[in-house]
């Protein structure tokens, strides 16, 4: 895809383990990106919604967008769906037509507000 807005995530992000299930928006100018696959994933919405939260919103709530849970090398994992792109988690990084994990259930807009504010 030549416009890719996750292109850079996809080259600095380095997958860290985090202590409790937060999920944090990467943004730093230069270095690595360090965080979780629901930080990916956050990251990556967020890059594709022109860095604007309002849109962002605006896409989760209009299902533009969707996160999904998902089971990946026997823990849960968290995949980004973004109408127009595709499939991209934190261990595959490119866009796919199809879903590479088994989606289990979506984060729908009230679940996605408290996974980002429970810390």
């Amino acid at each position: 895809m030549p416009d890719d807005p996750i292109a850079d995530l996809r080259g600095r992000f380095i997958w860290t383990a985090d202590k409790r299930d937060h999920w944090t928006l990467l943004d730093a100018p230069t270095g690595a990106l360090r965080g979780d696959c629901e930080d990916y994933a956050l990251t990556a919405l967020w890059l594709c919604a022109g860095k604007s939260w309002w849109r962002l919103w605006w896409m989760v709530c209009t299902f533009q967008a969707a996160f999904w849970w998902t089971r990946f090398n026997g823990g849960g994992h968290v995949i980004l769906w973004v109408r127009g792109r595709g499939w991209t988690d934190s261990a595959y990084r490119g866009w796919s037509k199809r879903a590479v994990h088994r989606k289990w259930f979506p984060y729908l807009a009230p679940i996605l507000a408290l996974a980002m504010t429970i810390k």
